[in-house]
């Protein structure tokens, strides 16, 4: 097919990708983390920048950037993670248009665009955007370099590789695999010769300050505050549940053994495909597919070794995010090279953008669901005079350390943190948010004075009542 015709087919709806994620960061409110961030950055100290696994830091130095700027608006400080999806977005439709086959390139965009749990974090002030943008540069220039043989091309593909796990430590794992794959390929295999190469020593030099940074952050994380786990779990029946789980962005609603199940055999069927990539014929035939192969099986045997001999928590929800991209490429590879028919192509990607639609969303991020509607929720408080009001955790955390943190602060209510209330008022107001909804006692009479259409948040005004009329 002509290379206008593939431009055709994938631009657009490439366009539109990116459109919804960028409006999306005008209309998702705050989220809990992305406030926590803010406000370190806003009162910058080092100490505490470094004792917490909330700070990605190129994330951090965007917000800072922003806050020195004078803008603060939730749009404003996701410009950097805006930026990065725009990027990743134009780098995966170059690599989708190499395919000549109109299934196949379709097929690519659904798998590898359209997850929703994945433009989720494209367009929140996280370091998963950036860390995922610099990934796939990364990869493709490391297939670049081995199509016209650049060596600066390679350097340039270590550097996005070392960026991505500044971006987020959760990265480091794909920046090993990477690292591995580049240095045997680029520089062992071709006996003492290496040593004469200036790249090797500039590229080695890279590789010892980034792992070096990201070792002594993690140190000082630990002895600081044991922060580090993360998005992270011990139980590898946690991580299969919640892989499917975010695969289908809650819309399979599976219980019991069957979300493990399809996780053992998703396992099994990316085990296949990394042994057909790694073979000979691939090499010969397909060095991209080999290669991509080659960095994502040795990124899971790092993340196998680590947790199995060093006993750290395994990745999942959003900490396992950077091994999307590589997981991707394997299998349209993979699908690519066996030929798979045209008609099951065309089904896949049906049932993909299918559940893309179902899940599409322009006010709520499945991990941050409780902060939906917060600002329509806070402006309704102070638009009803309410002077106090008692808030659960992760409301409290976007009021406290987002809007009563900015230069002008949007609310004149006063907001209190409590997991649990006890009966010492004669009357008060609480904000419950599910999941997270705090214990009420029976001391008190809940009358709902507001509940927006979207979100889960419920204003309440509590009246203590009578011991005779408590209801047990």
């Amino acid at each position: 097919m002509p290379l206008a015709r593939r431009f055709s087919t994938i631009a657009l709806p490439c366009i539109l990708i990116f459109l919804y994620i960028a409006v999306r960061c005008f209309t998702v409110d705050i989220t809990h983390d992305e406030a926590y961030s803010f406000k370190v950055m806003k009162h910058f100290w080092y100490a505490e920048a470094l004792c917490t696994g909330n700070t990605h830091w190129l994330n951090s130095i965007a917000i800072k950037a922003a806050i020195l700027s004078g803008f603060e608006k939730n749009w404003q400080i996701r410009w950097f993670s805006m930026l990065s999806a725009a990027i990743f977005i134009f780098i995966s439709y170059r690599w989708i248009i190499s395919f000549k086959r109109t299934g196949m390139r379709i097929f690519a965009f659904a798998l590898l665009l359209l997850n929703p749990y994945v433009t989720d974090y494209l367009g929140l002030a996280r370091g998963y955007s950036s860390g995922i943008m610099f990934e796939m540069a990364a990869i493709l220039l490391l297939f670049k370099r081995r199509a016209d043989n650049h060596g600066y091309k390679a350097s340039i593909g270590l550097l996005c590789a070392a960026l991505s796990a500044i971006s987020n430590y959760s990265f480091a794992f794909f920046f090993a695999g990477y690292g591995m794959v580049y240095f045997l390929n680029d520089y062992f295999r071709k006996g003492a010769r290496f040593l004469k190469s200036r790249y090797f020593y500039l590229d080695m030099f890279l590789c010892a300050g980034v792992s070096l940074f990201i070792i002594r952050a993690l140190i000082f994380n630990f002895r600081c505050s044991g922060d580090i786990v993360g998005a992270g779990t011990a139980n590898l029946t946690d991580v299969s549940s919640m892989f499917i789980a975010d695969l289908f962005y809650g819309n399979l609603n599976l219980r019991g053994w069957l979300p493990v199940a399809l996780a053992v055999l998703l396992i099994c069927f990316i085990t296949i495909v990394c042994v057909f990539g790694l073979s000979g014929k691939t090499e010969i035939q397909n060095p991209a597919y080999h290669y991509a192969s080659a960095i994502l099986s040795l990124t899971l045997f790092l993340i196998a070794a680590a947790h199995f001999v060093f006993h750290i928590v395994l990745p999942y929800a959003r900490s396992a995010l950077f091994l999307f991209p590589l997981i991707c490429l394997n299998i349209v590879y993979f699908a690519d090279s066996v030929k798979t028919k045209s008609v099951i192509l065309a089904a896949v990607s049906a049932l993909l953008i299918a559940n893309f639609c179902l899940s599409m969303s322009f006010t709520s991020a499945l991990d941050f669901e409780a902060q939906e509607g917060t600002k329509e929720v806070f402006a309704q408080i102070d638009k009803m005079q309410i002077k106090n009001v008692v808030m659960g955790k992760w409301t409290y955390g976007v009021y406290i350390n987002y809007y009563r943190q900015t230069d002008h602060p949007y609310y004149r209510f006063h907001g209190s943190y409590a997991d649990s209330i006890t009966c010492s008022r004669d009357t008060l107001y609480a904000l419950l948010s599910e999941p997270y909804r705090f214990k009420l006692t029976s001391c008190y009479k809940a009358d709902t004075l507001l509940k927006p259409k979207a979100g889960n948040m419920i204003l309440v005004k509590l009246l203590k009542v009578a011991d005779n009329q408590r209801v047990n």
